[in-house]
């Protein structure tokens, strides 16, 4: 509801500039991002709890998980509950400012390692 009503409103106000002759303006939609539908939000949110409950078993740090636009989008958008999980600290993601601290690398290993393990050992 939110995005259908950002869209109205970014669509409104190019036509308002375009009819008062105030710029000219070529929209072009680059991509859709889908979002989550009919994900089983219980299964999301033990996912989420868990991925939260390995990170700050190995890196002793407190975590907490925030909405992104990830590579989860996809599978989201066809019900299927997914989470993208870092395996390193740094910052400035994809810009040229981005930092990886090396050292880690080695506990985000882990914590990813852990993740997937589980899906073996049944």
């Amino acid at each position: 509801e939110c995005l259908a009503e950002m869209q109205a409103f970014f669509e409104d106000t190019i036509e308002k500039a375009k009819a008062k002759g105030l710029a000219e303006i070529t929209v072009n939609l680059l991509g859709v991002r889908p979002c989550e539908e009919g994900v089983d939000e219980e299964h999301l949110q033990r996912m989420l709890q868990r991925a939260l409950k390995i990170s700050e078993k190995y890196s002793g740090i407190p975590c907490k998980g925030v909405s992104g636009s990830t590579d989860c989008n996809i599978p989201m958008s066809m019900g299927i509950p997914a989470i993208a999980l870092g395996v390193y600290l740094g910052d400035g993601t994809h810009t040229r400012e981005e930092r990886v601290l090396i050292s880690s690398i080695p506990t985000g290993l882990k914590i990813g390692a852990e993740m997937i393990l589980e899906f073996f050992q049944k």
